[in-house]
């Protein structure tokens, strides 16, 4: 048998146009945005009674209203950020493969196709279980770390992915 090589044309590629995406569960980006508050809520703790404690220096303290409103927008902001981040995440899943799409600001696509998929973990964390919510974590032949993870999916439906991948993996 002669090695080919052949060329392939770019208008025959497949275009990710095509792909239907799933947006994740409502609720999962509500839930990251608490999270976000109750870190933030946490690290503002911590700082005012450090404030107290500590003798601050006087250069610090004139200061201490542009420190101030400086935090007060990032923290405004971070929670917005990451809510509509979380709302970004969609995924995909094909006969074939899997499609993760995230990102607002660098869009990142993740493509792994099942045949590859080693192993899936189900995942749920305290506030997810609270939720209702799980997470799929994908990992791929030949790497250490999962491929990707799909979170904030409803428990019942992770479960059925999961499930399609392990019996996929035998076809």
């Amino acid at each position: 048998m002669a090695f080919t090589n052949l060329q392939v044309a770019l208008c025959d590629l497949p275009t990710i146009e095509n792909i239907e995406f799933q947006s994740l569960e409502p609720s999962y980006a509500r839930l990251v945005c608490i999270i976000v508050l109750l870190v933030e809520s946490l690290i503002t703790g911590i700082a005012t009674v450090l404030w107290w404690l500590l003798e601050i220096p006087q250069q610090l303290q004139e200061h201490a209203p542009a420190i101030y409103g400086l935090a007060l927008f990032i923290m405004t902001l971070l929670p917005l950020y990451r809510f509509k981040a979380a709302r970004a995440i969609e995924y995909s899943i094909r006969d074939h493969d899997l499609v993760l799409k995230s990102g607002l600001f660098w869009q990142h696509e993740v493509i792994q196709p099942i045949r590859r998929i080693q192993h899936v973990e189900l995942t749920r964390g305290p506030l997810e279980k609270r939720t209702g919510l799980a997470n799929i974590r994908l990992f791929s032949a030949g790497t250490s770390g999962a491929t990707f993870t799909i979170p904030g999916l409803r428990l019942i439906t992770a479960a059925r992915i999961r499930r399609f991948v392990l019996q996929a993996e035998r076809r």
